[in-house]
């Protein structure tokens, strides 16, 4: 069962979920509301980032535009695609996170 958005906020702190309560988010090919969750965002589970901005939409060469009608998705300050599930691609992209995949950074942390 989907998680209710957060609508966070750039500038709000969030852990990154255990990979285990991820899988439980995810269909059966992987992906949440037609995200997939990428080998590539497991190094960051577990750790807490900033909000860097909302997600709302993505325009990539070579494919159509992407928009994310749902307003639950976030990009973090930080984690980046290192390319490993991607041929070696060397882009070095953002990643898009479902709010769904993160929570609210534990109390007393101020800094990531």
């Amino acid at each position: 069962m989907p998680l209710a958005p957060m609508h966070l906020r750039p500038g709000d702190l969030v852990e990154v979920r255990r990979p285990e309560e991820i899988a439980s988010l995810l269909d059966g090919e992987g992906k949440a509301g037609g995200m997939p969750f990428m080998p590539e965002m497991l190094d960051a589970c577990g750790k807490v980032f900033r909000v860097q901005r909302r997600g709302q939409k993505t325009c990539v060469d070579g494919h159509p535009l992407r928009r994310f009608p749902g307003d639950d998705v976030v990009i973090l300050d930080g984690p980046r695609c290192d390319g490993g599930g991607h041929d070696g691609c060397g882009h070095g992209c953002r990643i898009f996170w479902k709010e769904a995949w993160l929570r609210p950074a534990p109390d007393g942390i101020v800094e990531p």
